[in-house]
């Protein structure tokens, strides 16, 4: 596992119930001793204790030996991660990520970063309604894997599916990617609407727009339509627009109430760049995303919160 996150170590935890033996990667030495020492990661769970199962090193040497890669870092930080491993990396080995959200600037998917930057080819994308809490008390939960490998499908699933996380097979890798990227600016959006008070029933007609949007821009970019639908889709959707730990909630929430970017809040919600990116797509096929324009006038030209709900409801 290539992260050190709190979602790095909850794919460990996965891995290890199944009874691997799981590396964590890391660049951060005094995660890795801790977790080599006291087999914790206070940071990320509490005092949990982790499996004898699970070791950590700070050698990018560790992946070359690897059969299954798991990458699970920030957008910010993949091309960086990828520039440290990928002349490592053989085309036989599967490669399985679970980065959300667009490089900065580029806007390249974090399978792109890994078709640019490594010779993997065997690669799948894990995307879903997946809290990391919930999934550490076992809460029942699924997540998409999408590949265009019928061996990255199957030896995935192997790997994860549990009786309370079950693994849900897709071919469509490009639309299971954008999926996740996408909800994080409807969920930037709906923090938005949290903080102005509003209740369910605006925040219920508000979802199904922003599907609507979600699968217009999605299939433009090659995706399928029934992927944001299903639990990539509107599965991921539903979770990052009304968890109240969810960067883009969070971002969102404080936006509304200061009319103002917290520049800290920003680099840790991916919503704010993937809103560049879909409005810049919607201009180029002309098509118009009523929701996420209003949106991004909200948050850089100081459009009034009666004109954001007008915009963003009367055409619907």
């Amino acid at each position: 596992v290539m992260g050190a996150g709190r979602w790095a170590v909850t794919f460990a935890i996965l891995l290890s119930r199944n009874e691997y033996a799981v590396t964590i990667v890391t660049s951060n030495q005094e995660l890795c001793d801790e977790i080599n020492t006291h087999h914790t990661a206070k940071k990320y769970i509490g005092e949990q204790k982790l499996s004898r199962n699970i070791r950590s090193s700070t050698a990018e040497q560790d992946v070359k030996d690897a059969k299954v890669i798991l990458i699970v870092v920030p957008p910010m930080y993949c091309r960086l991660a990828l520039n440290l491993v990928g002349g490592l990396l053989s085309p036989n080995q599967i490669v399985l990520h679970a980065t959300k959200g667009l490089e900065l600037e580029t806007y390249c998917t974090m399978s792109q970063i890994i078709a640019q930057e490594s010779c993997i080819k065997k690669l799948g994308v894990l995307m879903g309604p997946n809290i990391t809490t919930e999934i550490l008390e076992r809460r029942p939960t699924m997540v998409t894997l999408a590949s265009a490998y019928p061996e990255v499908r199957q030896v995935g699933e192997f790997l994860l599916e549990q009786d309370f996380f079950e693994v849900k097979r897709s071919h469509d890798l490009v639309g299971t990617e954008y999926s996740g990227a996408l909800s994080d600016i409807y969920a930037l959006y709906s923090g938005v609407l949290e903080e102005l008070g509003y209740a369910y029933n605006t925040r219920a007609v508000f979802t199904t727009v922003a599907l609507e949007e979600m699968t217009t821009i999605g299939v433009l970019l090659g995706g399928k339509a029934e992927t944001y639908s299903g639990n990539a889709g509107l599965g991921t959707l539903l979770t990052n627009c009304f968890a109240p730990n969810n960067p883009n909630v969070i971002l969102g929430k404080d936006i509304a109430h200061t009319r103002q970017v917290d520049l800290h809040l920003k680099q840790h919600a991916e919503g704010i760049n993937t809103l560049e990116f879909m409005l810049k797509v919607a201009q180029e096929k002309g098509v118009k995303l009523p929701v996420a324009a209003a949106l991004s006038d909200f948050i850089w030209h100081n459009l009034s919160t009666e004109e954001l709900i007008r915009r963003s409801f009367s055409n619907h």
